[in-house]
């Protein structure tokens, strides 16, 4: 479901701006800046920085750039460009979670596209709109925007506009569960695909088409579309939506009773988010370059010449050092290479036999190394991004420290309408153990949220508690491990939280609050029990500002200390009351440097998983 509710977004954005091209911001700030250029050269330029250059990585910023593009066109009374500025800046109040401003801001874009008479503009807003009230679960009225859209597009023959917008009113068809409309729009959508040549197009169309078939039960169908859409996004290379296409063909190939299969497709799964991963990291170093230019910039005009001469200095200086600094380094290697080959001769003949004896032992340890490095990237698999944790619970923080390279301990967190899952949990043992225990659990988690539809979080851990021992009891031998949780469920409108738990418990802290509220979790664990009892479940209202935190035992049971004692439950209350009025990523950096404090240069114990989560 997650995948579908993103596709509704992504599609919203490509309407507007097509597929996001590499754009060099060091041309278009000097475009920007150059006040001879025209004013339409400048305000593309502004645009594209403001949209390309921020929006997607730093929403914050996007907005910022947004208001220099707004204020311009402002000054020379371009009104299309003024509802284009706004119109960013309600996509980067929606990426941030703020979607009151994000509804306020794509209103002000739709009153003057409507003056104006941008009738495509006009689509675009009602599309924004749209999307508001999907994310907030308001399927009907999200129909009644799209619609309108779709209407707009027909009537000025916007056939890319018509299919996605036919994507839109599908994907909402298919969280409300009415998949026969769902697969007549999505059907809509591929057949235009097909006759404007969009082969990025089809290939989405086929992943929701096929994803349609899975949720009805027709897998062999299923598996037919899905394929099909691999074999496009791998032609095109679409490495952005190639992940969720190979995580539904694991699911499909798991229903069909094709282990081998299914095992390829996460492997594919696993192997495009690290790269993902890696390319978000390459675009964010890019911004931050571009950002330091900009702020050098605004100082150049005064010191200038200075700065060159100073950096002509250094630069000749730094020369010589390194020229020396290589001539040094080269001596000594000379010298060493020297005693090194003299040593070597000494001992020929008995080096062999220890090579080829450490040659066994270095295979060996590179098999395990390299199995126990597979494991945490399957692991990591089952872990939501932090980028996505933040664009759900914008004020919150996890501090995620294995004791080795793979963890016992998760953190979970879903999406589903305008409530947010969230659970911290801690499987029996760690290492890779653990790690084991985890990704059955975490996946028990997800299939019981969304595939059995099961929204109570009490009922959701009595269903885990079953498919985990199913799971379990098809061993030969015993197994008595499980899972401890604190399961949340956040209703971002009505501010409350329901809650159950398996032997880890809630804490709250209310606003300018002195002391700690503690929800007591039932006494029994995920797991292998011979008399299973249901889970309780509690409900709480809260208030902005207020805090929870869900954490494992590694934290408190940690060792350290002037006389070497565990930190315990006491210690560790005093220290949240302590931080409460921080900021959540302040709170973060506290937590990280009180742990390593206390532990000093002791041996960390146990896996260490804390999240803590504001009231917005």
């Amino acid at each position: 479901m997650k995948s579908f509710k993103l596709i509704v977004f992504v599609f919203s954005f490509l309407l507007i701006m097509g597929v996001k091209s590499q754009v060099n911001l060091d041309s278009l700030w000097s475009i920007w800046n150059d006040t001879t250029q025209a004013d339409t050269n400048r305000l593309k330029a502004i645009h594209k920085i403001a949209w390309v250059g921020y929006l997607f990585t730093k929403p914050d910023s996007s907005f910022y750039f947004a208001q220099l593009h707004y204020d311009f066109a402002l000054k020379i009374d371009n009104k299309r460009n003024i509802a284009k500025a706004l119109n960013t800046q309600g996509v980067s109040f929606y990426l941030q979670g703020n979607y009151e401003k994000a509804l306020e801001y794509y209103e002000k874009s739709l009153k003057i596209a409507e003056e104006i008479g941008d009738k495509r503009g006009i689509g675009i807003s009602y599309n924004n709109i749209g999307n508001i009230y999907s994310v907030q679960g308001n399927y009907e009225k999200a129909l009644e925007y799209y619609a309108k859209s779709l209407k707009i597009a027909e009537e000025i023959g916007d056939k890319r506009a018509m299919r996605n917008y036919y994507t839109n009113i599908g994907l909402i068809y298919y969280e409300q569960g009415n998949y026969e409309k769902a697969l007549d729009y999505q059907v809509k959508s591929l057949k235009i695909a097909e006759e404007i040549g969009d082969i990025k197009g089809m290939g989405g169309s086929y992943n929701n088409i096929g994803n349609i078939y899975n949720a009805q039960g027709n897998y062999e169908k299923a598996l037919e579309y899905l394929l099909k859409s691999k074999n496009i996004r791998e032609e095109i290379s679409v490495i952005t939506s190639l992940d969720e296409t190979a995580k539904a063909l694991m699911e499909v190939y798991e229903k069909l009773g094709k282990p081998q299969k299914a095992l390829e497709s996460h492997k594919l799964y696993v192997s495009i988010k690290d790269s993902l991963a890696k390319m978000d990291g390459i675009e964010k170093e890019k911004q931050r370059q571009f950002h330091e230019q900009y702020l050098l910039e605004k100082q150049a005009d005064s010191i200038k010449y200075a700065d060159e001469l100073i950096l002509h200095q250094a630069e000749v200086k730094t020369e010589k050092q390194r020229r020396n600094g290589l001539i040094l380094i080269a001596a000594i290697i000379l010298v060493f290479l020297c005693i090194v080959f003299r040593q070597l001769n000494k001992v020929q003949k008995g080096k062999k036999l220890v090579e080829d004896k450490n040659t066994v032992i270095e295979e060996k340890q590179q098999e395990i190394t390299d199995s126990i490095n597979y494991a945490k990237r399957l692991q990591q698999g089952i872990l939501v991004p932090i980028d996505l944790v933040h664009s759900w619970l914008s004020e919150s923080f996890i501090l995620f420290k294995p004791k080795d390279i793979v963890s016992g301990d998760f953190y979970w967190i879903e999406k589903v309408g305008n409530k947010v899952y969230f659970a911290v949990a801690d499987c029996t043992g760690h290492g890779i153990p653990g790690a084991l225990v985890s990704i059955i659990c975490s996946n028990a988690l997800t299939k019981a949220l969304h595939e059995d539809k099961i929204e109570d979080p009490s009922k959701i851990l009595d269903q885990t508690r079953v498919l985990v021992e199913e799971r379990f009891v098809r061993s030969h031998d015993e197994i008595k491990d499980g899972m401890d949780i604190s399961l949340c469920c956040l209703n971002v409108e009505e501010k409350s939280i329901t809650w159950a738990g398996a032997r880890n418990p809630l804490w709250i802290v209310r606003k300018s609050s002195k002391e700690v509220e503690e929800l007591k979790p039932d006494r029994q664990s995920i797991g292998m029990v011979e008399k299973p009892k249901k889970y309780k479940q509690h409900e709480v209202k809260l208030a902005k500002g207020d805090n929870v935190y869900l954490f494992s035992d590694g934290y408190q049971d940690q060792f350290g200390g002037e006389k070497g004692r565990k930190y315990m439950k006491g210690r560790f209350k005093k220290f949240v009351l302590s931080i409460q009025d921080q900021d959540m990523q302040t709170q973060l950096t506290s937590f990280e440097k009180e742990f390593n404090s206390w532990k000093r240069d002791r041996e960390q114990i146990d896996d260490v998983c804390v999240m803590g989560v504001r009231i917005t």
